[in-house]
């Protein structure tokens, strides 16, 4: 990447440049509830909530060689996105868009929900200490896709002692890494309580 002097970000962008992330808060005004991203020039998005992660695909505006990416608050201000917690992603044209892991205890199970962009085959692979304890995979045409995978043995999560699972995920060129704990939370009368206890 390379700034130029006006203060925008220029940076060099190839064919296989998909979206650009925001960060959960872009700290232009702390009063600001809309800030607008802009490509070349053009408006690609808007968050309207400062408080919430948003993505725009930005593969319709930008051009061979060097690109403006910037964010602008309601006020006009300006900023680079390398000084407001924003970045940019490469991702293929078939990807994973979304996904979501819940635990099932009494089963030592975790399911997955994916939204998938896209034909191919999500892999998803779930590892303890870098060794694998389950792994399932579904074909999908896109959108969205459930896998469940069974684990072979059970690390419970605990107050003090995380024990957290190691998740990949692999749809065609896309992968993704993420980990969770195996629990299960449950209000009783007036107590919080993590896999009965």
């Amino acid at each position: 990447t390379q700034v130029e002097e006006d203060g925008d970000l220029a940076i060099e962008l190839i064919d296989e440049v998909r979206r650009f992330k925001s960060a959960s808060k872009i700290p232009l005004n702390a009063n600001v509830a809309n800030v607008n991203v802009y490509v070349n020039e053009k408006k690609v998005g808007t968050q309207e909530d400062g408080s919430v992660l948003f993505t725009c695909d930005i593969s319709a505006y930008v051009s061979d060689g060097m690109n403006t990416l910037y964010v602008q608050n309601e006020n006009g201000v300006k900023a680079i996105m390398a000084e407001h917690n924003a970045w940019v992603e490469f991702v293929p044209q078939t990807h994973i868009e979304k996904v979501k892991l819940t635990p099932d205890v009494d089963n030592i199970a975790i399911n997955v929900e994916a939204i998938l962009v896209g034909r191919g085959r999500l892999e998803v692979e779930i590892r303890y200490k870098d060794r694998i304890l389950g792994k399932s995979e579904v074909e999908s045409n896109g959108g969205l896709a459930y896998v469940y995978v069974p684990l072979d043995e059970e690390y419970l999560w605990e107050a003090g002692n995380g024990r957290l699972y190691d998740v990949y995920l692999e749809y065609r060129e896309d992968r993704v890494q993420s980990y969770l704990g195996l629990r299960s939370v449950q209000l009783q009368g007036d107590s919080v309580v993590l896999k009965g206890k």
